[in-house]
């Protein structure tokens, strides 16, 4: 994209390789010309803290490296402090909705190029994809958040060299950044209006109504929807942006999925990813809320420990998905004692997909298969077999996105190693059958005796290990 990467250098952005962490000699460059920009304030430097685009409506796992470069010079001394300002961007409608959901389900995105760049935008011209939201927080003072040390006089300047606790520190503060960035993104409309319409049917009146309730539950934990105008036109608007999916039948709205019945696998999960990448942002911030109401119906608590160790254990392994997920707390009973259950039921079923992703995910590992390449394409065939015997309602469980997210989780909780063989990373169980056996009161008895036929039928491994 030879024209449209001229544009970019001109307007102050430079390139940088996708990973480079063993490369000592590139990233002391990179490091060095990130420095130059901080000391010498020529103008902010922006880039994705998550270091890449979410292709899933939701926050993803912060990347502390670049963090790391662009506070150096306030850790060394070179600058009295830095200021950090989050933003966050919420579409109405996505422009490449149907590309990310096929991206995570493992297929590759087309190659960029110049013509197809050109192309794409006389494709889309007279489209309506409604509105953007753009929140700009309040700057942080870095000084707030992180300890400056005295540098190590026998290395060079150049040298990167964090210790332990300073590691920890920009952890830490990467981790809080995006999480404020999480709960300021401003909640497009049809976020709340695809929860509703994807588990029920709804007249107009009714749809209003409802949409107002769990805007408010919204508004209890991040930043609701702006109505600013009338609401019956916001509503109007958002489902003309989505007539392609919303149907209108005997004087009520439903969601609708084109694919539901085709024996294209992937085409049904596709159908479901892209909604799932609407109802993901209303999500993200009612996880706690939605986790309270999954405990209630599945375990059948009244003692509040017993929601706060079950909702612990749960977050703790969904932290990596939900970056706001934490244990239970006394006014999420109160809100969901208060909250109407035609409400509460849609949060349940918003769950169940990645609990099941879950639930899979540890039966391959658990089979014997150690590498990401035979996790991720065991994992296809047992979630594809599954769609197909109708033991899940939830297709948009073939996504394998969530491993890269899961293996790394696992590791710190304790139930995998990474072991170096063969020139390649392998996954080492440590113990995966008694979370697996937790997890059990979790899904449905169907869902559990389909994953076991699944499992009995994957091919033996011979360990590498």
């Amino acid at each position: 994209m030879k024209l449209v990467s001229r544009i970019l250098l001109n307007a102050g952005a430079f390139y940088i390789r996708r990973s480079f962490c063993q490369d000592v000699l590139y990233w002391n460059l990179v490091s060095e010309y990130v420095r130059h920009h901080i000391v010498n304030f020529q103008a902010p430097v922006e880039f994705f803290l998550e270091g890449t685009r979410s292709r899933v409506g939701k926050s993803l796992p912060p990347k502390s490296g670049l963090l790391s470069m662009a506070l150096d010079p306030f850790l060394k001394g070179d600058v009295t402090d830095v200021q950090i300002c989050t933003i966050s961007i919420s579409y109405e409608r996505t422009l490449e909705e149907n590309l990310y959901a096929y991206e995570v389900l493992g297929i590759p995105k087309p190659k960029e190029t110049t013509t197809g760049f050109l192309a794409a935008i006389d494709k889309i011209r007279g489209e309506n994809f409604g509105r953007i939201y753009v929140h700009v927080n309040e700057p942080i003072s870095v000084r707030d958040h992180l300890n400056r040390r005295i540098p190590k006089w026998y290395l060079p300047p150049f040298r990167v060299d964090l210790d332990e606790e300073q590691q920890k520190e920009i952890h830490d503060l990467s981790h809080h950044l995006v999480c404020r960035q999480q709960s300021s993104a401003i909640t497009p409309v049809f976020a709340i209006v695809s929860v509703l319409l994807s588990t029920g049917r709804f007249g107009f009146q009714q749809l209003q109504e409802s949409f107002l309730k769990l805007n408010s539950l919204v508004a209890a934990y991040g930043t609701p929807c702006l109505i600013q105008n009338d609401l019956q036109k916001i509503i109007e608007e958002s489902l003309l942006v989505h007539k392609n999916k919303i149907r209108y039948s005997e004087g009520k709205f439903y969601y609708h999925f084109d694919p539901a019945t085709t024996s294209d696998m992937q085409a049904r999960a596709a159908a479901r990813l892209v909604l799932q990448q609407y109802t993901n942002q209303l999500l993200a911030n009612l996880i706690n809320l939605a986790l309270v109401a999954y405990v209630q119906e599945k375990c059948n608590f009244t003692d509040s420990g017993d929601f706060v160790n079950e909702t612990s254990f749960l977050a703790n392994y969904l932290r990596e998905e939900f970056l706001l997920a934490r244990p239970c707390e006394e006014r999420d009973l109160v809100l969901l004692k208060s909250a109407d259950p035609e409400l509460v039921n849609p949060l349940r079923r918003l769950v169940q997909p990645y609990i099941e992703g879950l639930y899979v995910l540890l039966h391959i590992i658990n089979s014997g298969f150690s590498t990401v390449k035979e996790i991720n394409e065991n994992y296809k065939m047992v979630t594809g077999e599954l769609v197909q015997m109708s033991a899940t309602s939830y297709a948009e469980i073939m996504a394998i996105d969530k491993t890269q997210r899961h293996l790394p989780n696992l590791i710190k909780l304790g139930h995998l190693k990474r072991i170096k063989s063969s020139n390649e990373y392998a996954y080492q169980v440590v113990e995966v059958a008694g979370l697996i056996q937790h997890l059990d009161a979790y899904v449905d008895p169907e869902f559990r005796q389909a994953v076991e036929v699944c499992r009995q039928n994957l091919p033996l491994v011979k360990s590498k290990l």
